[in-house]
């Protein structure tokens, strides 16, 4: 049993052994004494242990200096005075007990006291034997006690030592270790002792507190987390940290803890933990200072000294060793890790990016990024969100893994919602969030609905061009620490994701605008084709149709000469009858011609010209002349471009033809950078631009030429009077 002794050490006077007191109790010791007195009072005054003698009642007869030392007193307050009368109720009754074991049963024993001297523990380890008289009896002990605290604590050091060793050595998690490590130093060391640890984001973290009561653990958690210390102070344990020179405060006083202390509730925690004396010690490795250890002796009441310190240095060496070398391997089989972890992802990325490639409309693009996706990144969930036509709000393309009805509220929602996918289309700045701890502090409309149970969440944003469109949102059921190289690689794949859901875009319209053309080029192929034959109809009217009719109306009149036998007057009908329908033969074989000839592609303009041309001088009686200055690589002009002009220069051929009254025709070609003229001239008998209305049937050609050169965005002008000829300019820019 342990028994503690508050004393205070006294100075001994020199020269202190009674031997009138000896003689009257025990003769034969007096008379030994008397012969012998100089030298048996050299060793026992000389000796370093304690040298005692007592009566059967428990009264001092004898006591040398060492021992009235020990025991806090003198030699003359002791000598005729039993344990009781010297010291405390649980001291006298220990030792009092050891006495009489030893005088009951006769024999020698050995026996180990500790007493706390000026506050600080003293072991003693005591052999007690009887004393006889002449007759035998037993009329007292005699004890020799020695002060073996120092081979105690080095047996203690050395087994505390040996089991931190054990300790050290039996897990790769340095933070167990260190648990382990603040469980052993309790109550051996201290009555509490916590751990904090410089994390690799340079903040201090507190991996490991211990105390002799685990129920106290709640006391200690409060006071750090309501009262987290300022390491950025040179005081304490930041101090430590800082210099990595330990620090010892053997008596902390009330006046010290009402200093320390920030306001009432700390200094009530702080005197509930009851703090008496501190150490602490910094954990340095490799000339880094990582962490400190602390060390508090509180109910056991005792103070810590140099020797208490060295040993907790000794713990803190081994154990920032053990620390730095779990670093080392952690650091080294992560680095391995991640190393695997990029070339699996390499590999996977090239899988997405092929899939990608084939990913033809966005809702494809998002299939192929979350279902893919997940699966590299180990996420359980994802949601793909695209910002809509008016900026306004998110819409959800495709989700994986959510339960869809609790889903469906957030189908649609404002790009200002306070949710993590909304948050990062105006900040740009992607969300990562390793725990959800304070999701309903900074999400509380998400907390409030979250759609799912995870734990971690990782928000990016689809940028293209600088312009965000979208975002993605991973979800994982299980904590997840981002490092920096995941990081990096969710942010190229929703890199990848936006150019892939761009290019799908992009795709899109330009196949509904390719539609859309493609159906104004059927309605403009319709119209031209109603306009065509409109034309024809026309044509065939003002000159098929009247010519038949006229036909018509001469061959009546031939009947009639003939039944009144004019011969004459019918060979004249006949002649004129023939004249008009080879004419008519060759406007309806004009318009043929024409119309196989005016289907060109414009960037073949001035070859069909050319062709057209030299078809229209073999066929009929009119010489004309193709004159084209000027880069001929400007005369290449979009199809229907084309094909417009061809026509209207057509329609001023056909018009020279029948109504210039000349067989000679210019076509010049030229252009003043984009600006294309194309001029027909004829030196015919011209007529007058503004006819009058019984005039106007006859201009239905120019009004054909006018439409068509407009429809594609020219101009025509005419220019002719009558008997001066006609000039028919088409201007073109493009």
């Amino acid at each position: 049993m342990e028994l503690k002794y508050l004393m205070s050490s006294t100075d001994l006077p020199t020269g202190s052994l009674s031997a009138s007191s000896l003689t009257e109790s025990l003769p034969t010791f007096a008379e030994l004494w008397e012969d012998n007195s100089a030298l048996l009072r050299t060793i026992i005054e000389e000796s370093e242990d304690a040298i005692f003698a007592k009566d059967v009642d428990g009264r001092y007869l004898i006591i040398n200096s060492a021992g009235a030392r020990a025991a806090g007193k003198t030699i003359a307050t002791m000598v005729g005075r039993t344990d009781t009368e010297i010291f405390p109720p649980d001291l006298a009754n220990e030792i009092r007990t050891d006495d009489v074991a030893v005088i009951d049963s006769g024999r020698s024993y050995s026996f180990e006291n500790t007493i706390i001297f000026n506050q600080s523990p003293h072991i003693f380890h005591s052999i007690k034997m009887p004393y006889h008289n002449a007759e035998g009896e037993i009329v007292g002990i005699i004890g020799i006690a020695r002060d073996i605290t120092e081979l105690k604590r080095a047996e203690t050091s050395q087994r505390l030592l040996a089991k931190i060793g054990e300790v050290l050595s039996t897990s790769l998690d340095y933070e167990e270790r260190l648990t382990k490590l603040a469980q052993l130093a309790v109550p051996h060391l201290a009555d509490w002792c916590g751990v904090d640890i410089l994390t690799e984001t340079n903040l201090v973290q507190r991996v490991a507190v211990a105390h002799t009561d685990p129920s106290k653990l709640a006391l200690a958690d409060e006071l750090y987390h309501r009262y987290p210390p300022d390491w950025s102070q040179p005081t304490g344990a930041a101090l430590v940290l800082q210099t990595g020179q330990a620090q010892i405060y053997p008596q902390i006083t009330a006046e010290m803890i009402e200093a320390a202390a920030r306001d009432a509730e700390q200094l009530r925690l702080l005197r509930a933990i009851n703090i008496r004396s501190v150490m602490i010690v910094p954990l340095t490795a490799r000339e880094k200072t990582f962490g400190v250890m602390t060390f508090i002796w509180a109910e056991s009441d005792r103070q810590y000294d140099q020797n208490d310190l060295a040993l907790a240095e000794e713990i803190a060496r081994r154990a920032a060793i053990a620390i730095d070398n779990a670093r080392l391997y952690k650091g080294e089989r992560n680095a391995r890790r991640e190393a695997e972890l990029t070339a699996q992802r390499i590999t996977s990325m090239q899988s997405v990016t092929a899939a990608l490639s084939e990913a033809i409309t966005p809702l494809d693009v998002a299939q192929v990024v979350l279902e893919r996706g997940l699966v590299i990144l180990t996420a359980d969930s994802g949601i793909l969100s695209l910002v809509d036509e008016s900026n306004t709000y998110l819409e959800i393309l495709h989700s994986f893994g959510y339960d869809q009805q609790r889903l469906k509220p957030w189908q649609r929602f404002p790009i200002t919602a306070n949710l993590p996918m909304a948050e990062i289309i105006y900040t740009g700045q992607p969300v990562f969030m390793e725990t959800l701890d304070n999701l309903a502090e900074r999400y509380p409309e998400w907390a409030k609905n979250r759609i799912s149970d995870h734990n971690s969440l990782a928000a990016l944003p689809l940028v293209v061009e600088g312009r965000v469109i979208g975002s993605i949102s991973l979800s994982f059921v299980q904590p997840r620490t981002f490092s920096a190289e995941t990081r990096k690689f969710m942010i190229n794949l929703a890199r990848q994701c936006a150019q892939a859901l761009e290019r799908a875009r992009l795709y899109q319209a330009e196949k509904e605008a390719r539609s859309q053309a493609e159906a104004a080029q059927q309605r403009l192929a319709l119209m031209t084709e109603i306009n065509e034959r409109n034309r024809l109809a026309q044509e065939l009217h003002d000159t098929v149709a009247q010519a038949l009719g006229y036909l018509n109306l001469k061959m009546s009149m031939a009947l009639m000469q003939l039944d009144q036998g004019h011969l004459s007057e019918i060979q004249e009908s006949l002649q004129e009858l023939k004249q008009i329908i080879g004419e008519t033969y060759t406007d309806v074989r004009e318009e043929i011609f024409n119309l196989r000839n005016s289907a060109v592609p414009g960037g073949h303009f001035l070859e069909t010209l050319q062709e057209y041309v030299a078809k229209y001088k073999r066929f009929y009686d009119l010489d004309v002349q193709l004159i084209q200055t000027g880069d001929a690589s400007r005369f290449k002009f979009p199809d229907e471009v084309g094909i417009q002009l061809i026509r209207t220069i057509q329609e001023a051929l056909i018009n020279i033809r029948k109504h210039a009254q000349v067989d000679e025709a210019v076509i010049f070609l030229s252009h003043i950078d984009n600006h294309i003229q194309i001029r027909i001239e004829d030196q015919g008998r011209g007529f007058d631009v503004n006819p009058s209305p019984t005039q106007s049937a006859s201009s239905f050609g120019l009004q054909i030429m006018q439409e068509r050169i407009e429809k594609v965005g020219g101009r025509l002008e005419i220019e002719s009077e009558p008997g001066e000829g006609t000039r028919i300019t088409l201007h073109y820019s493009f």
